[in-house]
């Protein structure tokens, strides 16, 4: 009884230490960073040397107020949109004409874009944070 108790206490802890444990790991990393850029000042040094990680959180120090990735999803995700809207409302008013020009112009979007499904993924999985190219 109690180790099940003390196995369900631990599940659900875990999550809230591994959150504390990036807390600091990033805390440690932003004073590496300015560590960096500090001593590369004394010494009057053009380039300082980041990894990717050091990369990312300093990526991450102006984004808060930032909509760019919002709102290349929006222009990217658009086709879409309209074309599903466009298939909708051709059917919803009985208008084949609507769902063949939507249809032809999504096929000369991805013809004019290359391909379209990849940078779809890109995009999203971007916007969630997940790296699909390096």
């Amino acid at each position: 009884m109690l180790a099940s108790v003390v196995s369900v206490l631990s599940q659900a802890i875990s999550p809230v230490m591994g959150y504390f444990e990036k807390k600091e790991q990033r805390k440690t990393t932003e004073k590496g960073i300015a560590g960096k850029i500090a001593m590369k000042k004394d010494d009057n040094a053009a380039q300082v040397d980041f990894n990717n990680q050091e990369w990312e959180i300093i990526s991450k120090r102006g984004e808060p107020d930032s909509w760019k990735d919002e709102w290349v999803t929006i222009v990217i995700t658009m086709p879409l949109v309209f074309h599903y809207l466009s298939v909708f409302f051709g059917v919803l008013l009985n208008r084949p004409e609507i769902i063949e020009a939507s249809s032809a112009a999504l096929v000369s979007f991805k013809d004019l874009v290359g391909d379209y499904g990849l940078l779809l993924t890109i995009v999203i999985c971007a916007a969630l944070g997940i790296k699909v190219l390096k």
